[in-house]
């Protein structure tokens, strides 16, 4: 940072937060995304450059006289500057444009707003190996039904606070798990959570630069040998993260729970939709093997023999025993996609293409358990959830419950 350079507050700071106790600040740049909490001396060093100063200027401004307190001055400015909260007065706006583009090139992941459950929030360099990895995707521009699942992620973050905290003992820093009334007993005792925010998304921008992002998230926390919990968002965005899945695992089998089989036409040469999506994961797949659960209505013909079975709702419902002994897998890695509207619209209606007559909670969970306990769990995705249809969260609320069974399942095997 040069002491010369004329610096001013950034025009999209915007106040989060404020702790009554502290007086300190959770301030967020909304063009970057980057999120501080700052001190009251932090926010007194910022509102020195309102009127735009140097860092010279500032220091006089402020009194301070001495080489310490100059350089204790200059190591708060440079994380500010590092974020945006202090930009060029010169070039304010090219500035901070250089600098998403520095984050989507980079990290390609943003704090949120809250995190699930209240777990820390880390890059995702910093996490350990065995860890639950939450991550958002927030996007609907490939969806043909209503929009709205671009708040799913931080609508279900905020959901699952109204049940849980995470709670770490003071000696070991070990997660205290969960009491399950259902299960009459403790789930996901010494499992670390970790929620490492959004990926990156610029309005208007082209969707292969999006999905590029999806995968180097995906790819960069199975890296860590942890375990990516991606909520979206529509189900477009299940294509880069099952083939940075598959990459990392190389054998693996898609479990996709959804009323729609999603193989509608695609072209290689053009954008998909949430509509073809499994079609573009077997074109990118060619030794994948998917099973799809919960297809019903106007679905289109399934594809015959081949890599994907398809079982309608129907035979689920005559026999949902010989169903679980016929097509649930043994001694796989498997990868789940979760598509809110596999659940029947009168429990779950938050969700863009509701389909009538479909599954119930309870025989979700019977399959999503048969998946977990006979199989190992690599990758998640809980997709198409979509608050402004839903009823007082209602379908949030049902969709984190199942999230934490399944969860508790996957780690009870391992």
């Amino acid at each position: 940072m040069n002491s010369d350079e004329v610096l001013v507050p950034s025009s999209h700071l915007s106040l989060e937060s404020v702790d009554d106790s502290s007086g300190d600040r959770v301030i967020v740049n909304t063009l970057t995304g980057q999120r501080l909490q700052m001190t009251q001396e932090s926010i007194k060093i910022l509102g020195a450059f309102r009127t735009p100063c140097t860092l010279s200027d500032a220091t006089k401004s402020l009194g301070i006289s001495d080489y310490d307190g100059g350089e204790k001055l200059r190591s708060i400015v440079s994380p500010l500057v590092d974020a945006c909260f202090l930009v060029r007065v010169c070039d304010a706006v090219r500035h901070e444009q250089e600098s998403l583009r520095t984050i989507v090139n980079t990290d390609c992941l943003v704090r949120p707003r809250a995190t699930f459950a209240h777990c820390p929030s880390v890059c995702v360099a910093e996490v350990e190996e065995g860890t639950v990895v939450i991550a958002g995707i927030g996007i609907d521009q490939a969806t043909t039904g209503h929009p709205g699942a671009r708040f799913g992620a931080e609508r279900l973050r905020e959901v699952s606070t109204r049940f849980i905290t995470y709670d770490r003992d003071i000696f070991t820093l070990a997660n205290r798990g969960w009491y399950l009334a259902d299960a009459g007993k403790t789930i996901l005792d010494g499992v670390r959570f970790t929620d490492v925010g959004n990926v990156v998304h610029q309005l208007s921008e082209d969707a292969k630069g999006l999905y590029e992002r999806c995968y180097r998230a995906a790819i960069s926390i199975h890296q860590r040998k942890a375990l990516p919990v991606f909520i979206g968002g529509d189900h477009s965005i299940s294509a880069p993260l099952i083939l940075a899945c598959r990459e990392a695992h190389e054998d693996i089998k898609l479990i996709h729970f959804d009323a729609h089989t999603d193989l509608g036409e695609w072209d290689a040469l053009v954008t998909h939709h949430h509509g073809n999506v499994m079609s573009r994961v077997l074109h990118e797949n060619p030794k994948l093997e998917v099973r799809q659960f919960g297809i019903r209505g106007f679905a289109g013909v399934p594809p015959s023999g081949g890599r994907c079975q398809t079982v309608s709702q129907v035979e689920i419902d005559a026999d949902l025993d010989k169903v679980i002994a016929r097509y649930i897998p043994q001694g796989r890695n498997c990868y789940i996609s979760i598509d809110v509207d596999v659940l029947d619209p009168s429990v779950a209606p938050g969700t863009g293409t509701p389909v009538p007559m479909g599954m119930m909670p309870k025989t979700l969970l019977r399959l999503l358990q048969a998946v977990a306990t006979k199989n190992r769990i690599v990758g998640i995705d809980v997709v198409e959830l979509c608050p402004s249809l839903d009823r007082d969260d209602m379908t949030a609320s049902l969709v984190f419950h199942i999230l934490m069974r399944l969860l508790g399942w996957s780690h009870e095997r391992t």
